[in-house]
């Protein structure tokens, strides 16, 4: 079934929506979300953008810091 563009815009997910369901996610696998986190409510704020959470999920991956990336966190 093909969605109108009417229908696709009445369920178009908020990046705070998608932040959720991403810590949701990390922690039902058991995972800490506490590094995710300041990363996915920065990009909720939309304070960084799509192309820096990608980095930042790659810096994750990697075992990186993301100091440089998000500046000071706060606690």
């Amino acid at each position: 079934m093909v969605k109108t563009k009417k229908e696709s815009v009445g369920s178009k997910v908020s990046r705070k929506q998608a932040a959720a369901s991403a810590l949701a996610s990390v922690r039902a696998e058991g995972l800490d979300p506490g590094i995710a986190e300041p990363l996915l409510d920065r990009w909720a704020s939309e304070e960084i953008t799509d192309a820096q959470l990608d980095e930042g999920v790659r810096r994750i991956v990697a075992g990186k810091s993301l100091a440089d990336l998000l500046g000071p966190v706060p606690a």
